[in-house]
């Protein structure tokens, strides 16, 4: 085996290295956006349903007064 193909093979394990690195780091940068985009989903998540409960709470109070509003008008027209 010559000098040259010794280093064709020491290149080529170098360039394999480094390829596994690039690879793993993205892979790890990945995994981090995505429990970034989880943890946001899960606090946008708690956000709305506080939302959708105020709002729920909100139209409950204008139903019930509405409500009694529309028993008002249709006792007046009986």
């Amino acid at each position: 085996m010559e000098w040259k193909d010794v280093l064709d093979m020491g290149l080529g394990a170098v360039a394999f290295a480094a390829f596994l690195k690039l690879v793993f780091r993205d892979v790890a940068e990945v995994r981090e956006r995505l429990a970034r985009i989880e943890e946001n989903g899960r606090r946008q998540a708690y956000y709305l349903s506080r939302v959708a409960n105020a709002m729920e709470a909100q139209a409950y109070r204008q139903g019930l007064r509405v409500r009694e509003v529309k028993m008002e008008v249709e006792g007046d027209g009986k």
